[in-house]
């Protein structure tokens, strides 16, 4: 366990802390800038993954749950466009 100072009120902060315990700053560590943004959610205070544009901003958590939200409307697309081309071509067609 690291310890640093918090970014406001200076005081030694384990590096794993959601928050200060003193003055209650969230990711009391964590100095972001544009080399390394914050996530895009205002509750989340990870770094933002910046490799091309594929993350959009997310961490790594957000964005693996985006792609399990994505990944489940897709398959429900695909099951919905099946079962119309069944209907199509074998309830009216015949």
């Amino acid at each position: 366990m690291l310890l640093e100072n918090c970014k406001e009120c200076k005081k030694k902060v384990s590096t794993s802390a959601k928050f200060c315990p003193k003055c209650g700053v969230p990711a009391p560590t964590s100095e972001f800038s544009r080399e390394h943004p914050k996530c895009i959610y205002d509750d989340c205070y990870e770094y933002a993954e910046i490799h091309g544009k594929k993350f959009k901003g997310q961490c790594a958590k957000h964005y693996a749950e985006y792609i399990d939200r994505s990944s489940v409307f897709l398959i429900i697309k695909v099951v919905v466009i099946g079962y119309l081309i069944y209907v199509l071509l074998f309830k009216v067609l015949f």
